[in-house]
């Protein structure tokens, strides 16, 4: 088995994993008992148009989204934006 390289940067690492398969360098590994947990989320319902409807189902289509998904990342990126005009 090969040993993982010291890497200058993160562009050096990337790219040498862009052209290296991970499955050469397994005896170079351990093992990880961390555990990564998802915030706790709440389910919110509102009421949209049909109009509405349609073109948030039409423009999440096109970028291979689910369109409740795409409505997250709306309301995530608004408030993002509002949030920090407000109290930054």
């Amino acid at each position: 088995m090969a040993k993982i390289p010291e890497f200058k940067s993160i562009e050096e690492e990337s790219t040498f994993w862009e052209t290296h398969d991970s499955m050469d360098y397994l005896d170079d590994t351990m093992p990880c008992d961390d555990k990564f947990k998802r915030p706790p989320k709440k389910q919110v319902a509102f009421r949209l148009d049909t109009d509405s409807i349609t073109k948030l189902k039409t423009i999440a289509k096109e970028k291979g989204l689910d369109w409740t998904a795409l409505v997250r990342m709306y309301v995530v990126q608004s408030l993002k934006k509002d949030w920090e005009s407000l109290y930054n």
